[in-house]
């Protein structure tokens, strides 16, 4: 009899793990779809899923997976607002969107040199007045590590929420409750600029050894 009860509790064990693993792999996906993309997304997002919870779960079906720590990411500079007038090199402003609809990133170990392409392409030709200035790069793993000076609460979440289906290394980066709108902020900025080491932005030529650069066509690479 105990061999029976123990036997039922490993398995009631079992099932409710799998129960809370398909629900939280749906919610996952549903919030991905259902939040608006605006100025509250990341707030919705944390509030729903708080803990970045999501991050063992696709968000997205078209994605080629969660986020794994050992990937890389890109952060492409790719408008004049972004650009220190002196240096020319990336200012914090670059991750402003982490605080509120979420800071856009290529998934530069999983995408292809095609899918790039496409994606700049297509920001280019959509946006007129923007320019491939240079591309940031970055270890998912330091990015979720990132603390405030003395606490132990994470900062940011990483997750694979792709915006379309011809784009499916696309992913984004919120910030937490625990970074609070009022202090925090710069120097969440701050953080993530020597993280995604904003001193030495890499020029689209060095990208990829150029292949990227060499596929746009002229009037793209001309701006």
């Amino acid at each position: 009899m105990v061999r029976k009860c123990l036997w039922c509790s490993l398995l009631s064990s079992a099932l409710s793990r799998l129960v809370s693993w398909c629900a939280g792999r749906f919610c996952c996906r549903c919030l991905n779809y259902s939040v608006p993309v605006d100025n509250d997304r990341a707030a919705a997002i944390d509030s729903a899923a708080p803990d970045c919870v999501c991050e063992i779960h696709r968000m997205n079906k078209f994605s080629p997976g969660i986020v794994e720590s050992n990937e890389l990411l890109a952060r492409f500079v790719l408008l004049d607002m972004h650009l220190d007038k002196r240096t020319r090199k990336p200012k914090p402003n670059l991750f402003t969107h982490i605080a509120t609809r979420g800071c856009s990133i290529q998934r530069d170990s999983r995408a292809t040199s095609s899918e790039i392409s496409g994606f700049l392409s297509e920001f280019l030709k959509t946006n007129s007045d923007a320019k491939w200035h240079s591309v940031l790069i970055a270890n998912c793993g330091r990015v979720r590590g990132l603390q405030m000076p003395g606490k132990s609460q994470r900062l940011l979440c990483v997750y694979d929420a792709v915006e379309k289906k011809r784009n499916p290394s696309h992913g984004e980066i919120y910030k937490t409750r625990h970074v609070s709108d009022d202090g925090d902020l710069p120097e969440m900025r701050r953080l993530l600029m020597r993280v995604f080491d904003a001193d030495n932005p890499i020029p689209p030529s060095r990208y990829r050894s150029g292949a990227v650069w060499g596929s746009l066509s002229p009037e793209l690479k001309s701006r």
